[in-house]
């Protein structure tokens, strides 16, 4: 196997395992949110423009 197609293939394999891991991340935080976390969050957002 040339050097070139094993760093292609390592830099393959790092990325999908970085994106599964931060979908697990951003999928562990949304469920530790509370319910009524989100209206508070919605309305405190949300800011007016004057």
């Amino acid at each position: 196997m040339k050097t070139e197609e094993q760093t292609s293939i390592h830099l393959l394999l790092a990325s999908i395992v970085t994106v599964f891991g931060v979908m697990l991340i951003l999928t562990t935080m949304a469920m530790a949110w509370e319910l009524w976390m989100i209206p508070i969050r919605t309305i405190y957002g949300y800011v007016p423009s004057q």
